[in-house]
């Protein structure tokens, strides 16, 4: 523990109240009672955590908290995890989830690698910060990370897997899912103005969350040619309605009632030829079993946590003052751009991907998979000056992801020169 945690903590919760503003002479006494409490009971836990850390490192991996997302769990676990098998130090592992676990089945595998302090353990996730012997406390943003962070997680293996006993559930999923075990799928996920509604609206309440969401009929054509060649597709989500010209398409949509909670999103991402994603962060899934994916209607370049398993294609902004299509640099300056609750719809208009450019991504994206993809010498050095636009200049290119090769080829003109 430093004094600028204290510090920190004592303008948090003491001083000022959660608009800023200053509380009254009598709430800062109280709050000033607690805090006090939560250091003494951090001092007090470091007299039994001292010992062991003599023998093994403590790591106390403070997560970000907001909504029950299971891409924010991921990400931020997963982010402590990979960093630790680069470093090949062996310590004790305490991540600090204080809240509902968004996918039950996933925070079962992870609790076999880290101690979760989960949603039963609030009082003591209050006291953590206080403890004086760990090694370090390592924080968790979910919207940014820099290259280092982006290549140690294309690096690492994977941290989690399943048991005997989940193996053969996951068997038996499939067969009931597809009529037989091992076969060919796609996880196709998308999102919806109810989940929106849900999960995010509480967090985010200025923001226009509606007008983003790409319309799932944009993804007929590539479910019906993925379907005709032999690979499933199956759908992954919460809070959707059934959708007639998907159906008939040929996407399957389980009952995932008849499954321990989360299971079947956590069994299909492990075992799937790539994820498919629309405007969603259900990607981290296929990270974390190290499985490709492919995200289209993506918004921003600021740093998002990508690796080399992704392909993306952009969604894009009509500028209607302007009357022209904004620039990549531009998107990349306002990663919020389309949540503008002012402007998106007005005077800034989403330029969604369409079922052409989302079946050339997808058709690339199994080419490359399948080892029948050939690049072009001009779309490597395309590839690389948009790589270098969104992370800087970096030695190594293996470890980045790409944007859709056809997709990059027609709006190349967007890149900065």
């Amino acid at each position: 523990m430093n004094l600028g945690v204290v510090k920190k903590k004592f303008r948090q919760e003491v001083l000022v109240d959660s608009k800023g503003e200053y509380n009254s002479t009598t709430v800062i006494i109280c709050k000033f009672v607690v805090l006090c409490a939560k250091v003494a009971t951090g001092l007090l836990l470091s007299v039994f955590l001292g010992p062991i850390s003599l023998i093994y490192p403590i790591e106390i991996c403070l997560m970000k908290l907001g909504p029950d997302k299971a891409s924010h769990f991921i990400n931020g676990i997963e982010a402590h995890l990979r960093r630790s098998q680069l470093e090949k130090k062996k310590s004790i592992k305490i991540v600090v989830w204080p809240q509902k676990f968004p996918n039950e089945a996933l925070a079962q595998l992870y609790r076999r690698v880290v101690h979760i302090v989960g949603p039963k353990q609030k009082l003591f996730a209050k006291v953590l910060p206080f403890v004086i012997w760990k090694r370090k406390v390592y924080k968790h943003s979910v919207n940014t990370a820099d290259p280092r962070i982006l290549e140690m997680m294309d690096k690492g293996a994977t941290t989690i897997d399943f048991d005997e006993a989940q193996i053969a559930a996951g068997q038996k999923l499939e067969t009931t899912v597809f009529g037989e075990s091992g076969s060919t799928f796609v996880l196709f996920s998308y999102t919806s103005s109810k989940y929106r509604a849900e999960v995010d609206k509480k967090y985010h309440k200025s923001d226009n969350l509606v007008e983003k969401l790409p319309k799932p009929e944009a993804f007929e054509s590539v479910i019906s040619k993925l379907t005709l060649s032999g690979v499933r597709v199956v759908r992954q989500g919460l809070f959707l309605e059934d959708n007639p010209v998907l159906t008939s398409a040929g996407l399957i949509v389980p009952n995932s009632q008849d499954y321990m909670p989360g299971f079947l999103d956590v069994w299909l991402a492990s075992r799937c030829k790539f994820l498919l994603t629309a405007h969603t962060g259900a990607y981290f899934f296929a990270e974390a079993f190290n499985k490709p994916w492919v995200m289209t209607d993506a918004h921003t370049f600021a740093y998002p946590t990508w690796s080399s398993r992704g392909t993306l294609i952009f969604c894009l902004c009509w500028n209607e003052e302007e009357q022209k299509i904004a620039s990549f640099q531009w998107m990349k300056d306002n990663p919020r751009w389309c949540y503008d609750s002012v402007r998106v719809g007005k005077l800034w208009k989403v330029v969604h991907n369409t079922p052409e450019q989302i079946t050339d991504v997808v058709t690339e994206k199994l080419a490359r998979i399948n080892g029948e993809w050939v690049d072009s010498v001009e779309d490597q050095e395309l590839q690389k000056r948009f790589q270098r636009f969104v992370f800087g200049e970096v030695k190594d290119f293996t470890f980045l992801p790409r944007a859709g090769t056809k997709f990059l080829r027609e709006h190349q003109h967007l890149l900065p020169d």
